[in-house]
């Protein structure tokens, strides 16, 4: 989405008003971004990393980031939280698999009327019956922040 720092923050901050306790964790992938953001997440929030049964606490908010997380422990996670907040993908059909409550986000270029359409399409492919709300993402932060607080 192109999104910085400070729009990261003001998403955090969101969650973290509207729920005891938030946490999340970065794309599997690494690339130079993601480390770069993963750097960054591990100076400047409380850590868990499951893999190795620690857990650093270097602030007293309610924010944790997940480092390393697997699959085992996101399903593990997924199971036992009152709201998953994910793109639409496995954190979407594992919520959706233990009934937990989900909000989905939608990143998809709409440019034209069949764009439209074929997202449609695919969505109710994919989510029929899944029963979660979701929000289309776009680049515009507060757009988005609107989105999210009427939702979650």
């Amino acid at each position: 989405m192109g999104w910085n720092l400070d729009d990261f923050w003001k998403i955090i901050n969101l969650l973290s008003s509207k729920y005891k306790y938030v946490l999340f964790s970065s794309d599997i992938h690494i690339n130079k971004r993601t480390k770069y953001f993963n750097n960054y997440f591990e100076k400047n929030f409380s850590i868990i990393d499951l893999n190795n049964n620690k857990k650093n606490i270097i602030n007293k908010n309610n924010i944790f980031y997940l480092k390393d997380l697997n699959s085992k422990d996101l399903f593990f996670i997924i199971k036992h939280s009152s709201l998953s907040i994910g793109k639409e993908g496995n954190v979407t059909h594992i919520a959706h698999f233990h009934g937990t409550k989900c909000h989905t986000l939608f990143n998809f270029k709409i440019n034209s009327i069949d764009d439209f359409h074929h997202e449609k399409i695919s969505w109710s492919e994919w989510c029929r019956g899944m029963n979660y709300k979701f929000s289309v993402l776009n680049k515009s932060i507060d757009k988005v922040l609107n989105k999210l607080s009427k939702n979650i």
